[in-house]
């Protein structure tokens, strides 16, 4: 996987990109939160837990049902395809549209997420706006009646907007509300950090409300970065930077791991879910310092090749961080419901965090 790719599948704002997002919502658990600005005073709210679905094959299986009931889990937010810029055809166009192998539980609600590239709105002419957002709604339409999900309550974009390409991006999301609403169609956004500290120069979207990515802050391509996915230290400057923010905004924490793959100083790929045990065999990678590895023959790992001379650093949260972090995060929200968005659900999360270890950290969010 390329740069290019690994913005758009990741969403990260280094190489400057997702996430960024697929969603599940889970358990309500009503709990008492801190509110800041109320010295210390506490009010109930109720707080749910919520995961992003984000390959792009649709397979739940039976341990992740199981997983899903076992938090009360009743809507799910699905990556249903990314937007990008095709030079070629002077267009914008869907790519990555995911498939569905598994039907949609019943019980279930699903939240379509859409993925749009910064480069979309770097080059879309403004008279094409309007009609790159009736394309986007006939397509999530369609997929969601193709795959018998039933009727959709919430839309989800998810773009690092940046002050160049706000004005393009803020007027698709007015389109989008526009159509929306005629179907009682809520409409919702992805947020930043760099976007909540400095709102008044990347501005506020026009939308129904969001979710903040408390997630992928530090700088991924820096050599003495120990974990770009979460970074408290660069978590805490950006919260004691921010204001009341006038949306309501959720909370997204990591639940990924990667490998970081460097090839002469420079970053030049992102292997998700890659752990210790990928770089067992000791003939090939050798420990080089806490979570740091040096390929010493060439060799695959993941269906990714190495060569000699490579590194490796491995990057990946535990539950004490996410501990941290709602700590950090809990007295920056106000509202009186709050949905914990965990990104995201993979086939091994069930085994690295257990369902009551995220009970759990909801239920600090009182303490």
């Amino acid at each position: 996987m390329n740069a290019k790719k690994v913005r758009r599948f990741f969403g990260l704002s280094f190489l400057r990109r997702r996430g960024g997002l697929g969603i599940i919502t889970v358990v309500i658990i009503p709990v008492l939160f801190i509110v800041a600005g109320c010295s210390g005073s506490k009010k109930e709210i109720h707080t749910s837990a919520a995961f992003y679905y984000w390959r792009t094959s649709f397979e739940l299986g039976f341990k992740a049902r199981a997983y899903l009931d076992s938090l009360g889990v009743k809507k799910l937010y699905v990556r249903f395809f990314d937007v990008d810029w095709n030079p070629h055809a002077r267009t914008a166009q869907p790519v990555a549209s995911a498939e569905f192998k598994d039907a949609i539980p019943l019980d279930i609600a699903v939240i379509p997420a859409i993925f749009i590239t910064n480069a979309t709105f770097r080059n879309l002419p403004p008279r094409s706006i309007p009609q790159l957002a009736s394309n986007i709604v006939l397509k999530v339409n369609a997929m969601a009646k193709l795959n018998k999900i039933a009727a959709v309550k919430e839309i989800q974009i998810d773009c690092d907007w940046t002050e160049s390409t706000r004005e393009s991006y803020f007027r698709l999301l007015n389109a989008l509300k526009e159509t929306l609403r005629r179907d009682s169609i809520q409409l919702s956004v992805t947020i930043r950090l760099h976007q909540l500290a400095y709102k008044a120069r990347t501005g506020v979207p026009p939308v129904d409300s969001g979710v903040l990515m408390f997630y992928n802050m530090g700088d991924v391509e820096k050599e003495t970065t120990k974990n770009s996915i979460l970074d408290l230290e660069v978590g805490r400057y950006y919260l004691e930077r921010s204001k009341d923010y006038p949306m309501h905004l959720d909370i997204a924490l990591p639940l990924f791991r990667w490998g970081v793959q460097i090839r002469q100083s420079k970053v030049i790929d992102l292997i998700h879910g890659m752990s210790g045990s990928d770089l067992s065999d000791t003939g090939s990678f050798q420990a080089v310092g806490s979570g740091l590895y040096k390929v010493i023959k060439s060799t695959y790992a993941r269906s990714v090749y190495f060569y000699k001379g490579d590194m490796i650093r491995l990057e990946e949260v535990s539950l004490k961080q996410l501990f941290t972090a709602i700590d950090l995060l809990k007295n920056h929200v106000k509202a009186d419901t709050l949905t914990v968005v965990f990104y995201h659900l993979d086939t091994d999360t069930p085994e690295r965090f257990h369902h009551e270890d995220l009970r759990g950290l909801l239920s600090s969010l009182g303490r």
